[in-house]
């Protein structure tokens, strides 16, 4: 083809491509230079902001810690969290063993009834029926996706006693549907392994005070000597610093079996940097923990301490033993102060406008200012009062402007 002949047959199509391009660049431009391409909207929704204040919470109540002047293995006889009556058997603690071998034989015997509460735990009760085994295995899986998020958080201390309760639930679904067999051998197998690593001369530790909860020794962190409720009861911003730096009392010749909790009440000493003023006395508040997924617990305030720096202390008291709460000595928390039910604003909406405070929404192709009372203003945003039938105040699903250029009301596009 020569080159006239293909200037001939593309020349007419060559030149109506560019035409219509030329069209299409035109009609784009003029449209976007007064439409509404420039701006930037959101539509108005409605929020409930909670305000918190995090602080410290340190832990007192009533507590005795159970020893024997011997050394020895401990084996525990009662579980942790149980509330046991007077003078009822707590534990053993047995001195058959040379101290070079006193920790291998705690490992074992502390690892052997570990899985005996497991498999105890998981013998179903008489007459529970095979439609439950759905149930157990809908609360394994629960049980294991909340392992999985506590090993996210590192929050290795929860670990131990959610994995075992999985473990029950596997067991107690294995049972129904026939996969689990032999468990009772198990357990008879696993009892007598037990009994002979008890060597030497026992020594039993009991409750001899009044009834109350115990707990095994791993929950002793040595500061019940000093957080105590008589501690509390003259408790100042002093006395609490030297609290916190004082030294955990470990008994050197003794063996720690465990504490008892006596009473229901206890209490948390929570640093804070507002003021004490924002409190009540004997008023309620809900105060949540993040080291336990959020979980949160209402709590009377007791006591109100000034802080010298403008912050305070305030004494929450409860009395309920949730069976969530971890009890450590010291740990976050979050003082839930009060909500606002309002309009959510971005900062970059707002505008003032002749000494007035509002945003611009876009309505029919059209600009238009509204009037905003703010209830709350946060880190990159603002609460506003609900419209309430009010002319010219920001209404629900309004959309707001947050970027324009040269905006003003009645701004046409």
């Amino acid at each position: 083809m020569t080159r006239r002949e293909f200037l001939k047959k593309y020349l007419i199509k060559f030149s109506a491509f560019l035409l219509l391009a030329g069209l299409i660049v035109y009609t784009v431009y003029h449209v976007a230079g007064s439409s509404t391409g420039g701006l930037l909207t959101t539509p108005v929704r409605q929020i409930t902001d909670v305000r918190l204040e995090s602080g410290q919470a340190y832990l007192f109540r009533q507590e005795q810690v159970l020893s024997v002047p011997a050394q020895g293995v401990v084996n525990a006889t009662e579980s942790n969290g149980n509330k046991v009556e007077k003078n009822a058997i707590l534990a053993q603690v047995w001195d058959g063993y040379a101290p070079e071998e006193r920790a291998e034989a705690q490992a074992r015997l502390d690892r052997l009834n570990r899985a005996l509460g497991v498999l105890t735990a998981s013998r179903l009760p008489a007459g529970t029926p095979l439609s439950m085994a759905d149930k157990y295995k809908t609360e394994a899986a629960a049980l294991y996706l909340q392992m999985q998020q506590t090993i996210a958080k590192g929050d290795w201390s929860a670990l131990g006693a959610i994995s075992d309760e999985m473990l029950v639930r596997l067991n107690q679904y294995g049972l129904l549907t026939g996969k689990t067999q032999g468990m009772e051998d198990m357990i008879t197998a696993l009892t007598r392994e037990r009994d002979a690593l008890l060597l030497g001369n026992c020594t039993t530790v009991q409750n001899t005070l009044s009834s109350g909860y115990f707990y095994d020794r791993t929950y002793v962190d040595g500061y019940e000597s000093l957080f105590t409720a008589e501690a509390l009861e003259g408790l100042t911003e002093e006395s609490l610093e030297h609290l916190k730096q004082a030294a955990p009392t470990i008994q050197e010749t003794a063996t720690t079996v465990g504490k008892m909790v006596y009473g229901y009440t206890w209490y948390l000493a929570v640093e804070l940097d507002c003021s004490a003023s924002w409190f009540e006395n004997e008023q309620l508040y809900r105060l949540q923990f993040p080291t336990a997924d959020g979980a949160a617990l209402t709590m009377t305030c007791q006591r109100l301490i000034p802080k010298t720096n403008g912050g305070c202390i305030a004494v929450f008291r409860s009395d309920e033993l949730p069976t969530w709460f971890s009890y450590r000595r010291s740990q976050a928390v979050e003082v839930v102060m009060g909500s606002t039910e309002g309009y959510y604003v971005p900062a970059a909406a707002l505008i003032t406008r002749e000494g007035e405070r509002g945003v611009y929404i876009f309505r029919d192709s059209t600009v238009y200012f509204r009037r905003i009372e703010i209830l709350y203003e946060g880190d990159g945003y603002c609460m506003v009062a609900e419209n309430g039938g009010r002319d010219g105040y920001l209404d629900l699903y309004d959309i707001m402007i947050t970027y324009g250029t040269n905006l003003y009301d009645g701004k046409v596009y």
